[in-house]
């Protein structure tokens, strides 16, 4: 008994230690990585064994020791162990820097022998991934991300952040084998940006918080402004010095045609924020009415007592002004790739506006041009630090104030800067504060993942800094020089060789530095809750931008501040947060509260924060970090949905209950051909295969129906990430050889063919079809991106659709790609052997009694609409085929899968008669893209739209069709203007099916087609504008002007939902997209297509001259029988394409043609 009470007291004191730690720690054991889990295990396993201490040591003395010493020693075996078995670091980058990270990749792995995978997501979505993956704590989450950022609260609180303060000091330290970060190199104000400041209770003594080093800058970029110095010589204006004058020069420019095109350019643009909002420009204009007296004295809060500045003369001043900006600002209409790649983003260098506002992305696009094409301003701009304020907010006396060279010491360059104002000749000094509340792209590590893969993940991340100069000079990427070393005057040479203008070049680096080194820099703050505040700012720019006067918007803003930051914790923890918020406020800003005069600029101070040496800290092993082997077991087990024991539970009516069934194709010929024998051990074979990834992927097997399994999931990324290995893993079973010696059964190769069947597919349609394109090798590193060639044919547009010509498609390519190959090829992939397994699954149990338990056979089983949708959705699969239900991709976390998985919309249809309308999904894994060209049809009853599949590529029609008024329409009534939407868009798919076109997106505004023949898009939209003018559109519609019916004669001109449409022709590049499973296509084309759209009145088609003429071409005479006529109009100016477009407008004119009345119910 006492032996027994010896062994287990230390266990039961421990025991009480971790109990005491995790309610402490609250969910710090689920953020820890595998290393620490498992070592923690060893550790507490060596602990039993090693109990006995000597009588010169005390229990707790020994317990350190042992603790100390086990741990440390398990830690250096895992991390050797790593190092060798390490699979390739997962880099989340932006989808606009896929093209330039990955080429960087390439060149990371050739140098160190290292493999790093670079995952594209969209520039919106990637906080949104991040925040999710920590949130639900995955078990195979990335290992770092590259993203803009504003704060690092939400990733501070989910514990997700390394501190790379060691990383970074070991890396400049002589004797480094891996990436040295060159920290010195980075100026002051971008450093700034990345150090968190959410440090809790760890205060100095003067009550700021030590900030901790967290991302490593990979673009350095600040707001300036960019001006036309031909139009401002035009009305004899300079350089605009404040706001006031910027008003003042707009008032002069606005809609004046300085580019002799014909149509008057804007005179101000605001370059939208990477979320497309527009807080950033509110925030230019607001910050030099408010801080007069350093970065230290803060914009939006008073650092002494964190009261908002909103509701305050100074902020309304501001706030009125940049009304006053927006009467002669381009539009707002920023949404999506819109304010990264669209028309808003590409303004400036396309000649439309001539004041813009931005980044340094403006700068590159100016000089290199854009997708749309060349630069227009390239000779005619210049860059200027942003406008100050003659005027600002006196803090001491609470009222606006006149800038005096003692009030206003910080202008151009720090010091006092008098002027004479361009609207008055009246003298003034200026007070100067760019707003920077970012300073681009940063990159993070993350916390919970191996100490070796953060490693990796932290060097190739200062890889991709250190490659500052080489993407700046990189037509690309948009980064801009930020290292000092990259922005040195004596680099201009080598910016002038890749294209850049060396006046220019020179003049933005030197505009560049002096503001980066301005005492009145006005950066971030990067304090806990800032994103709340710039979400109030984004709101509040909408609000100015339709009229409603700054006074209400500043009233309410300042008590959202006030609710949503500054008291956002309950009074219970109001104190302690009150206390964090101001500590990481004074901490950024360099406030220094014990040199307060009294007016809230306590510390003054220019460059702000004393941040600290990073240092190299030696990591102490404390004794507290031992979990007992059976508590991590049940912690695993449960984050594994199984019990104690191991037994996976059975999905209960939740929404991401997924119901995966599978089949085996062709199973009753192969019994009827083989001996019961052979297909009993093909049979076994093939059950112990999924049974074994069953319990991986801790699905529940519900039952099994002869050849059959339906397999129930917690979640879609479970089931599909089990159908994936699955799949694989059949290839691999030991099938008997009777069965393989089967048609069905029998090994199947292919290679990836570079060469014949792709050159040959080309060289048929060199002149007629053009461009096809590939996917990408299997085990390339590339995402689901395809490419194109174009074979340069004068002729290819001209002969788009034209008789003999090969329609290439999505279909054509995947066949193409991959020829078939034997078992002694090189490089072959096994594509098929053995059982072909058809697999489907849906998603979603919304009724309880769908779920009951067969006590008899002691197991759940599952039935309604789940069963009938699975079973359905995996009848219509081929052997091999993966297929979704719409619900089932919806519940996919679908950036994560990107590597992982290409999934495709692949249409929609008519399963079986007591279905709806069924949109499905199919899904390859990475391993068998070559299995796509191969794999049989899709059984079903009906398709009533095409998917990826047919999606024409190479030479294409693309076609925009735009509904007018929406906006208007939906604040008028919202219920009636979706009821007209709905019908006008089944109206358009349905057209678009019957004309064989691809359905890219359809949205409340615009919905984007492509077609393999620019006839076909012709009809398609003529088509669609006749059959909406016969649609029931609800009364309540009609009645409104912008749906009226308006008769002309005996012709019905208008009626319903006002659209016009563009179609324009050439090649396009395009790729599966994630979010939709969708092609998106890119090229000049797609923007061409939009802008001939744009340019259309309504009920009008237009089409370019090349598009019209490649449809006379090819089908000259069905346009006649139908009687199509085309009006030329000569060439137009379109926004953002470089060159004149011819226009065509493209009419019905039945009386041509005898006999043709009835033609449009033959369309």
């Amino acid at each position: 008994m006492l032996f027994y009470a010896s062994r287990i007291l230390p266990l039961i004191w421990v025991s009480l230690v971790w109990a005491l730690y995790c309610s402490v720690l609250g969910g710090a054991l689920e953020a820890a990585n595998s290393t620490s889990q498992e070592c923690a295990i060893v550790a507490a396993q060596q602990l039993l064994e090693s109990c006995a201490y000597s009588a010169a040591e005390d229990r707790e003395d020994a317990f350190r020791k042992i603790m100390a010493r086990s741990y440390t020693s398990c830690v250096e075996r895992k991390a050797q162990n790593d190092t060798e078995n390490m699979q390739g670091v997962q880099i989340m980058v932006p989808a606009t820097l896929f093209t330039a990270y990955y080429r960087l990749a390439e060149s990371y792995e050739e140098r160190y022998n290292v493999n790093v995978d670079v995952v594209p997501v969209d520039v919106d979505q990637l906080m949104q991934e991040a925040v999710f993956e920590f949130s639900n704590k995955l078990s195979n989450m990335h290992d770092a991300w590259v993203l803009y950022l504003d704060s690092y609260y939400q990733l501070e609180r989910l514990s997700a952040l390394l501190d790379l303060t060691n990383f970074t000091a070991q890396s400049d330290a002589p004797g480094y084998s891996g990436v040295p970060a060159n920290w010195n190199d980075i100026p002051a104000a971008f450093k700034r940006t990345s150090y968190s400041y959410d440090m809790g209770s760890s205060y100095i003594a003067n009550g700021t918080a030590v900030p901790k080093l967290v991302s490593i800058p990979l673009d350095g970029s600040v707001p300036l402004m960019y001006y036309r110095r031909d139009s401002l010589a035009a009305v004899n204006a300079s350089v605009p010095r404040t706001w006031s004058e910027v008003l003042h020069v707009a008032q002069l420019v606005n809609k004046t045609d300085f580019n002799n095109d014909g149509e008057v350019e804007f005179a101000l643009c605001f370059k939208p924020d990477p979320d497309c909002t527009y807080a950033s420009a509110l925030g230019m204009v607001l910050a030099p009415y408010l801080q007069y007296k350093g970065t230290a004295q803060g914009v939006m809060l008073k650092p002494e007592d964190l009261t908002p500045l909103f509701d305050t003369d100074g902020a309304r001043a501001a706030m009125r002004l940049f009304s006053q900006l927006l009467q002669y600002h381009m539009p707002l209409v920023a949404r999506g790739g819109e304010c990264t790649e669209g028309y808003s983003a590409t303004a400036f260098p396309a000649g439309d506006c001539l004041l813009a506002f931005g980044w340094g992305e403006i700068f590159k696009a100016a000089e290199l041009g854009t997708s749309s094409g060349p630069s227009y301003v390239k000779d005619r701009y210049g860059v200027a630090p942003l406008p100050g304020s003659e005027r600002v907010y006196d803090r001491e006396k609470l009222v606006m104030a006149d800038c005096t060279a003692e009030l206003c010491t910080m202008g151009l360059n720090g010091q006092p800067e008098e002027i004479r104002l361009q609207q008055d000749n009246s003298t003034a000094f200026v007070n100067r504060a760019t707003y920077m509340p970012y300073s681009g792209l940063v990159g993070l590590v993350g916390a919970p993942v191996s100490a070796e893969r953060q490693r990796v993940a932290f060097d190739f991340l200062t890889y991709l800094s250190n490659a500052n100069l080489e993407l700046a000079l990189a037509n690309d990427s948009y980064v801009v020089p930020y290292r000092t070393s990259a922005m040195d005057p004596a680099r201009i040479p080598e910016f002038v060789a890749a294209g850049y203008d060396a006046n220019n070049t020179l003049s933005y680096l030197t505009t560049v530095n002096a503001t980066i080194n301005h005492p009145n820099l006005a950066p971030g703050p990067i304090i806990p809750r800032v994103e709340a505040i710039r979400a109030l700012m984004a709101t509040a720019a909408v609000n100015l931008s339709r009229g409603i006067d700054a006074a209400d918007v500043l009233v309410i803003m300042q008590q959202q501040v006030e609710e949503q930051v500054i008291n956002y914790k309950s009074s219970a923890s109001a104190t302690s947060w009150l206390a964090d918020l101001r500590s990481a406020y004074w901490s950024f800003t360099g406030y220094k509260p014990q040199a307060s005069n009294g007016t809230g600029e306590g510390g003054g101070g220019s460059s702000g924060v004393d941040m600290p040496a990073v240092s190299l800290a030696v990591p102490v092993v404390s004794a507290v970090v031992v979990v007992l082997l059976s508590t991590v077991y049940e912690f695993k087990k449960h984050r594994q949905h199984r019990s104690l024991f191991g037994k996976v539970q059975a999905p209960g009516p939740y929404e991401d209950t997924t119901l995966l069934v599978t089949d085996i194709q062709d199973s009753t010929a192969l019994w009827e051909m083989l001996p019961s024998s052979v297909m009993d051990r093909a049979i076994k074979e093939h059950h112990m295969c999924l049974r074994k990834l069953l319990l991986k992927h801790s699905g529940y097997e519900s039952a099994t129906e002869g050849d059959s399994f339906l397999l129930a999931f917690h979640c879609p990324e479970d089931a599909l990430l089990f159908s994936m290995e699955a799949q694989v893993a059949l290839l691999e079973c030991a099938w008997p050889p009777e069965l393989l010696d089967c048609e069905v059964c029998r090994p199947h190769y292919v290679v990836h063919n570079d060469t014949d069947k792709r050159a040959s597919l080309l060289a048929d349609g060199a002149d007629a079809a053009g461009g096809l394109m590939a996917l990408p090798r299997a085990n390339s590193g590339l995402s689901n991106k395809s490419t194109s060639e174009d074979t340069s044919s004068p002729q290819a547009s001209n002969m788009l659709g034209s008789p003999g010509s090969e329609v290439n498609t999505f279909i054509t390519a995947c066949q193409a790609s991959w020829k078939e190959a034997t078992a002694t090829t090189p490089n072959n992939v096994l594509i098929f052997r053995g059982l072909r397994v058809r697999m489907g699954m849906h998603t979603g149990i919304y009724n309880d009694a769908d779920v009951a338990s067969n006590k008899a056979a002691a197991r759940t089983q599952y039935s309604g609409e789940i069963l009938q949708y699975g079973k359905s959705v995996s009848d219509a699969a081929a052997g091999g085929m993966i297929l979704l239900s719409e619900a089932t991709y919806r519940r996919l976390p679908m950036e994560r899968l990107w590597d992982k998985a290409m999934v495709m919309h692949v249409g929609e249809y008519k399963l079986k008669d007591d279905l709806p309308v069924l949109p499905l999904y199919q899904v390859t894994g990475r391993r068998l893209m070559g299995r796509l060209g191969y794999l049989s049809g899709m059984r079903y009853k009906e398709q009533l739209s095409r998917g990826v599949f047919a999606a024409p590529l190479g030479a294409v029609a693309m076609a925009y069709l735009g509904i007018v008024g929406v906006p208007t329409l939906l604040a008028w009534d919202e219920g009636v203007t979706r009821e007209g939407l709905a019908l006008l868009h089944a109206c358009v798919a349905e057209a678009v099916h019957k004309w064989g076109g691809y359905l890219v997106a359809a949205g409340d505004e615009q919905i984007h087609v492509v077609f393999s023949a620019a006839a076909d898009a012709v009809l398609w939209a003529l088509s669609v504008h006749q059959s909406l003018m016969e649609l029931e559109w609800p009364e309540a519609l009609l009645d409104h002007e912008l749906a009226e019916e308006l008769v002309v004669g005996d012709v019905v001109v208008f009626r319903g939902l006002r659209v016009k449409s563009g179609v324009d022709v050439g090649h396009a590049v395009g790729e599966v997209n994630a979010l939709t499973g969708r092609i998106c296509y890119r090229g000049k084309v797609v923007s061409r297509a939009a802008r001939v759209m744009q340019s259309a009145s309504s009920n009008q088609v237009l089409a370019s001259g090349e598009a019209w003429s490649s449809a006379l071409s090819a089908s000259a005479a069905t346009l006649q029988l139908r009687g199509v006529v085309g009006d030329r109009l000569g060439p137009f100016k379109l926004r953002g394409v470089a060159d004149r477009v011819d226009m065509v407008q493209i009419r019905l004119q039945r009386q041509d043609v005898a006999g043709a009345e009835g033609w449009a119910q033959d369309l």
